[in-house]
């Protein structure tokens, strides 16, 4: 007899041990492709939020800047009638 088993004589006891590299294999690339896709799913909300973020801050900093506007034009209308008034009081003295 040949000592050297062929290939027919080893593949029943190597068949429970290929079935589950096989198994294995099998759900380690349906676990990585859910993992693309769940990476995909989380930069598309990721990105979303994002420009809804800039767009807040956008918004935001319009607001305030219009806001800054406004109080600067009334504090130098203020101004204007308080020296007006001052001069004024200052002439009847």
């Amino acid at each position: 007899m040949d000592p050297t088993p062929s290939l027919l004589s080893v593949l029943p006891n190597l068949s429970i041990g290929v079935v589950a590299v096989g198994g294995l294999v099998y759900v380690v690339v349906k676990f990585l492709d859910t993992l693309d896709k769940r990476e995909e799913k989380h930069d598309t909300a990721m990105a979303e939020r994002e420009k809804g973020m800039r767009d807040v801050e956008a918004h935001v900093r319009n607001t305030l800047a219009n806001a800054l506007t406004q109080s600067t034009i009334a504090l130098e209308q203020n101004s204007r009638v308080l020296s007006r008034v001052a001069s004024m009081l200052d002439g009847h003295k």
